[in-house]
């Protein structure tokens, strides 16, 4: 309880702080202001938009997926809106009318998307169609905006008309409609989205409401709306995105786990939801781990034919037979196993990682297990990717700066003093991508950091930090050992050059050390001023003589 009321306080002062510093940034610049809340809404109707059509084949209904395409469309209009903006001066000849318009024709979309989604609860979703409806509205609507063909909303010198008036609190009553089919379907959902979903529509009203009063675009009532939109889109950030991406089962997995539940729920029903179940499902003896049912989902995984079914038991499934002694322990520990992952293998010996719940059962008078299966590996496959390409750089393989800034402040924590760090930065990449083109600039780049990585250590953190900036850290290494690093890499890339016949690649490079005394911050600082001062030099001793 007091973990949750933790992180519900801290999401209240994150949104409090991005409220007041988006705020401060209309004082400076209102042009300023309305870009950041229109672009960090369109990221996120981006995001949730690859979202729901990276795990649609996973999803048991297609409610997220309409949601999704339809953000993706909003999105692209609401960033129009953005470009149109008054003051902007990207399209000539248009005034305050045509962000306006821009503006009411993605709420249209969007409140009437967000109303009859949950339709597609209990219906199948065709996304070919989808788009191509979705995109037909689209553009025949812009057609007419930019053809001065559609309802003007706003005047100049006058304000909003009676159709944005209208428009707007038709919106809000769309939206306040939406709410319903939420409510009657909220088993549906999870609790956490479910309540993001009804604060985002509340707080979309809000901001419509809002933007029915204002006679000025730069107008208190309209600064008032973007403030509540974007608290909207934070929330939907917060809810959707960041669930789906660190806990992403709790969205993919929650029909299955209702499911589930059900069948454990109902004695009476197991035979009958055991033979329809389309997720594997087995039934084993407790004592010996006989095989005593298995469903045709579960043979189909397994790669067993029904025939050979009596050759095998439980525990040859298991990648690593220790794990069916854990499932027992824990089974006997808390009355039950749910959601535990596990390494699989089917019987050509592939490897599979699946979601495994297990309770004890009766079964025909023999003390048993029950295990529901989900096959997850396609998925946790896209989670390490996701991990990998959140720690590491795309182009060179080497960690990026985001994991390299967090190791530094872990090493500042730790105790693996000295620590030193090595800057490097090759020389005349810039000639390099103008001369000879951006891709043999990557392919230097490439080159580098393969040769680099084959003189360090395991524990030696190598990470790419800028456009042609690498780090090193070195934890438990002083300034000598530093030096020998350094010569290392020397002779690697020397070696290099003289094996292939290629030019010798020049880097340069700086050298700072953390003692018990210092802190890392420092010892950063001094190699980067390091590596500058040696091109520095290498510059000087370039130039010709007189």
């Amino acid at each position: 309880m007091l973990m949750k009321y933790a992180n519900t306080t801290r999401r209240v002062l994150l949104i409090s702080l991005l409220i007041i510093a988006i705020y401060l940034t209309s004082l400076y610049s209102y042009l300023l202001f309305h870009s950041i809340t229109e672009v960090f809404s369109v990221i996120v109707m981006g995001s949730i938009f690859a979202l729901a059509w990276n795990t649609r084949r996973w999803m048991d209904n297609d409610y997220f997926l309409l949601i999704g395409i339809a953000f993706l469309f909003v999105s692209m209009i609401d960033f129009l809106h953005t470009l149109a903006y008054k003051g902007m001066n990207i399209f000539q000849g248009y005034d305050a009318n045509l962000p306006t318009q821009l503006w009411i024709l993605a709420r249209y979309i969007q409140s009437i998307s967000l109303l009859i989604a949950p339709i597609w609860l209990n219906k199948r979703l065709t996304p070919g169609g989808t788009f191509a409806v979705y995109f037909s509205v689209s553009s025949v609507s812009l057609g007419l905006i930019f053809t001065n063909s559609f309802p003007t909303c706003y005047v100049e010198g006058v304000g909003l008309t009676v159709f944005k008036i209208i428009s707007e609190y038709v919106i809000i009553l769309i939206l306040a409609g939406s709410l319903v089919p939420l409510l009657r379907n909220r088993i549906r959902f999870e609790a956490s989205v479910l309540r993001a979903l009804f604060l985002f529509l509340i707080l979309s009203m809000g901001a419509e409401f809002a933007f029915t009063t204002y006679l000025n675009v730069y107008g208190g009532a309209n600064l008032i709306g973007h403030l509540l939109r974007l608290v909207s889109y934070f929330v939907l950030y917060i809810a959707l995105l960041r669930t789906g991406l660190q806990h992403p089962f709790d969205l993919v997995f929650l029909d299955l786990k209702q499911k589930e539940a059900a069948l454990l729920r109902s004695e009476a029903n197991l035979q009958r939801l055991f033979d329809i179940s389309p997720f594997p499902v087995v039934i084993t003896s407790q004592s010996d781990s006989r095989l005593v049912k298995v469903n045709q989902a579960a043979l189909e995984m397994f790669e067993v034919p029904i025939e050979d079914l009596l050759e095998y038991k439980g525990l040859d499934f298991y990648a690593n037979p220790e794990d069916r002694l854990i499932v027992l322990h824990k089974l006997q520990r808390e009355g039950k196993v749910q959601n535990e992952l596990l390494e699989l293998r089917t019987k050509s010996g592939k490897r599979i990682w699946c979601l495994v719940n297990v309770t004890a059962t009766d079964f025909d008078g023999e003390a048993s297990l029950l295990v529901g299966l989900a096959d997850i590996t396609k998925q946790k496959q896209i989670q390490e990717n996701l991990q990998y390409l959140s720690t590491h750089d795309a182009l060179t393989g080497v960690y990026n700066r985001t994991y390299f800034e967090a190791e530094l402040n872990r090493l500042q924590k730790g105790r693996q003093f000295p620590v030193s760090i090595i800057m490097l930065d090759i020389d005349d990449l810039k000639i390099i991508n103008d001369t000879y083109g951006h891709a043999q600039g990557d392919i230097l780049l490439q080159t580098v950091a393969n040769l680099i990585k084959e003189v360090l250590r395991s524990e030696e953190v190598f990470a790419r930090i800028g456009g042609d900036e690498f780090s090193i850290l070195l934890p438990h290494t002083d300034a000598d050992a530093a030096q020998q690093v350094i010569a290392r890499i020397k002779d690697q890339l020397n070696k290099r050059a003289s094996q292939t016949g290629e030019k010798r690649i020049e880097i340069s490079i700086g050298l700072g050390v953390a003692t018990h005394k210092d802190n890392i911050s420092n010892a950063l600082r001094q190699a980067d001023a390091n590596m500058y001062a040696n091109k520095n030099v290498k510059k000087e001793n370039t130039k010709p003589r007189n």
